[in-house]
């Protein structure tokens, strides 16, 4: 027991050090689990999620977090840049 918070603090250190994203790997795990309800989902089941490509939903965040979507300049004229 006593070394359970050494391992914690190593695995999350080693987590930090992988060379993938962790929020990919997360969010593609994410749409493994919802594609795999889909092909199980019974005719009377709840609805199972259904989650765009990581790309997409990255685009969509970047848009949320700085309020310009890519593409479009700052003063929101696509025109411009």
């Amino acid at each position: 027991m006593r070394r359970c918070p050494a391992l914690c603090i190593t695995l999350l250190l080693l987590a930090g050090c992988a060379d993938t994203s962790m929020e990919r790997t997360l969010y593609n795990g994410m749409r493994s689990t919802a594609a795999q309800c889909r092909a199980t989902q019974l005719p009377d089941g709840p609805a199972c999620a259904t989650l765009p490509d990581y790309e997409y939903y990255e685009r969509q965040r970047t848009e949320a977090a700085t309020g310009i979507s890519p593409g479009v300049s700052s003063t929101g004229d696509p025109r411009r840049r």
